[in-house]
């Protein structure tokens, strides 16, 4: 009888599998994403989450975690203590507790809203270096907005900055790159000014400078939000109301849907949630996404000048290569100074050729002092200074000293020994190597400098 129940069981469960559609797996994409990312809407997403249970062994840890991290929170006090602006009126254990209660009492109905509670209290500290990232899987789904916007001060006025050409490739139309430059007068039938302000008041952990978290807004956090830190919006849509005459003051109002770039292949429910259980969230993904969508603005920018102006020659990897026609100008963008890039970035310099060159910098978030150096010694030998490139070292033959002596092999005869500041064509001077205990720590040393 036993057998037989089993059985039946699972039975069940197989129809019920095969039977219905897994609501955390999503498929549509286009040409413009990474072969990895995907997009959906909010009530898909939002269906997605609010099937995800809540975990009782979970949230007991999570909340056990927090409370013993509580106790090495040395800005504890401070927080209560300081003086207007940065005084923050907020008890954080007894925000804890509170959460504790509502877990005892089986107040969450799933698992997100649980995490997205403790989100929302740490964000009530307004402190960029104490916050509370939901897990792993949830860092995986990024809601995107038409517009970029902008503030202007002066005018205190509301302007669209850019339409987002990702968003229109997505929805299969262009309406939303038809509003640059647009005075936003109302987002949802509120003032433009103050629905911004209530913005960073509710959701900027940036500052406890309300000027510092409305910048913050503009700059990314309303219109690129990062799910396991922002929660789902109520709406499936935004409304906007434009300016169309400054002289009439005649107006205009329509409605763009959220959507949601999801930056992982989850097969069903159990890989969201296993990526949840099993891996730490990670804070980068938002600026992962940024750059992506920033780096696809220049793209479609140069290739709207393409016919007339410029030409794309190669690129990727953040780093891309044009000429302007009319006047034989190389135009480089280097997104980083990263290992990564390395090898676009010496390729794009040796097949390089023109009149004039621009390297263009806007935007890049930095990486390697050495790749830097060492462009500057391929560039301009005679103002480079072959000192600044590496600091003194004890013979370890580490990762990176592989790197910064390879990285002079843009041109022939150009790795450098850092030994003496000549150049050499091979990396026999660094090896062999053997492994040496020194100080408790076992690293790998160079014979030749042994």
């Amino acid at each position: 009888m036993k057998t037989q129940l089993f059985c039946i069981t699972i039975f069940f469960y197989a129809v019920s599998i095969e039977g219905e559609t897994d609501l955390c797996t999503f498929n549509s994409t286009i040409s413009e994403l990474p072969t990895t990312w995907f997009y959906s809407t909010v009530d898909q997403v939002k269906l997605c989450f609010e099937n995800i249970p809540v975990n009782n062994v979970i949230m007991n840890e999570t909340m056990k975690q927090l409370f013993n991290s509580l106790d090495f929170y040395s800005f504890l006090s401070i927080v209560r203590q300081s003086n207007h602006p940065y005084f923050t009126n907020v008890n954080l254990r007894e925000e804890l507790l509170n959460i504790v209660d509502q877990t005892n009492r089986n107040m969450y109905k799933n698992d997100y809203e649980f995490h997205m509670n403790i989100v929302n209290c740490f964000k009530k500290l307004k402190d960029f270096h104490t916050k509370y990232f939901a897990p792993n899987g949830y860092a995986k789904f990024e809601l995107l907005l038409p517009f970029i916007l902008e503030f202007q001060p002066l005018t205190k006025q509301i302007k669209v900055k850019l339409g987002i050409n990702l968003y229109s490739s997505i929805i299969g139309n262009n309406l939303n790159l038809n509003y640059t430059d647009r005075i936003i007068t109302k987002i949802d039938g509120m003032n433009a000014l103050e629905y911004m302000k209530q913005f960073a008041e509710n959701y900027s952990f940036m500052s406890k400078d309300k000027s510092v978290r409305l910048n913050s807004v503009f700059r990314e956090e309303f219109w690129l939000r990062n799910l396991a830190q922002y929660p789902l919006p109520i709406k499936n849509n935004i409304t906007f109301t434009f300016l169309d005459s400054i002289q009439d003051k005649n107006e205009s109002t329509i409605t763009f849907s959220y959507l949601i770039l999801i930056t992982k292949k989850f097969d069903n429910q159990r890989s969201l949630e296993d990526d949840n259980h099993l891996l730490s969230s990670s804070f980068l993904e938002t600026r992962l996404v940024f750059n992506y969508i920033i780096n696809l603005e220049k793209l479609h920018w140069y290739q709207h000048q393409k016919d007339s102006n410029f030409d794309f020659v190669m690129g990727g990897n953040d780093t891309y290569y044009y000429i302007h026609k009319p006047t034989q100008t190389v135009i480089i963008r280097l997104g980083s100074f990263n290992e990564e890039t390395f090898e676009d970035v010496k390729m794009i310099f040796s097949t390089a050729i023109g009149k004039t060159l621009i390297i263009d910098l806007v935007g890049n978030h930095g990486g390697e002092s050495c790749l830097a150096y060492s462009l500057l010694n391929y560039l301009v030998p005679e103002y480079s200074s072959l000192r600044l490139l590496y600091e003194p070292i004890d013979a370890r033959t580490t990762t990176p000293l592989f790197f910064f002596s390879s990285i002079f092999s843009l041109y022939a005869n150009s790795i450098l020994d850092i030994r003496t500041g000549l150049s050499f064509t091979n990396m026999d001077w660094i090896k062999p190597y053997v492994n040496y205990t020194r100080g408790g720590s076992t690293d790998e040393y160079s014979m030749k400098w042994s």
